[in-house]
């Protein structure tokens, strides 16, 4: 494999990638505010990720992910993505917070619409209206997890992923 190419195998079902990255997900233990350790663990799944021959665009924190129009009005083109990835500290997106509530369920397919209906907590609502306006998938894992973030992208179901109300969820 000559440098530069991404590895042998199925090319990866998302090719432009947004990857937003909670504060929380990036905390050490005992909530340290930005964990040298957690910051390898996330460089190692940038550059695994690349490698796979995937665009990557990277936001730490929340509401300006879609927030463009002085850029634009510069000359600079607003980018679009094929998924946004929310990499956090819990798993998908729960019925209620499954730190407190340990008979929490989590959805594995849920609808822009059945979150809104039913008060689930996934992002600010900005961005998540944003998201849903553009009709662009998302989905919600651990961070934690080695290898996640390759795993989404090559198509594996990981975690919670957020639909347009025109696909079915489950």
């Amino acid at each position: 494999m000559a440098k530069g190419e991404p590895p042998p195998g199925p090319p990866p079902k998302y090719k432009r990638v947004l990857l937003k990255l909670s504060g929380e997900a990036l905390m050490g233990p005992g909530g340290q505010a930005i964990s040298s350790e957690v910051l390898g663990q996330v460089a190692d799944e940038v550059v695994a990720t690349a490698a796979l021959g995937c665009e990557l665009a990277l936001v730490l924190g929340g509401g300006n992910i879609f927030r463009g129009v002085s850029t634009q009005a510069r000359g600079m083109e607003r980018s679009t993505a094929d998924v946004l990835l929310k990499a956090t500290s819990v798993d998908g997106v729960y019925d209620k917070d499954p730190k407190k509530h340990p008979d929490a369920k989590r959805y594995s397919k849920v609808t822009y619409m059945q979150c809104l209906q039913q008060n689930l907590t996934v992002m600010d609502m900005t961005a998540f209206a944003l998201c849903r306006d553009n009709k662009l998938p998302m989905i919600i894992f651990d961070m934690m997890t080695p290898g996640n973030v390759q795993r989404v992208v090559k198509g594996e179901h990981v975690g919670t992923i957020v639909v347009p109300e025109d696909e079915k969820a489950g």
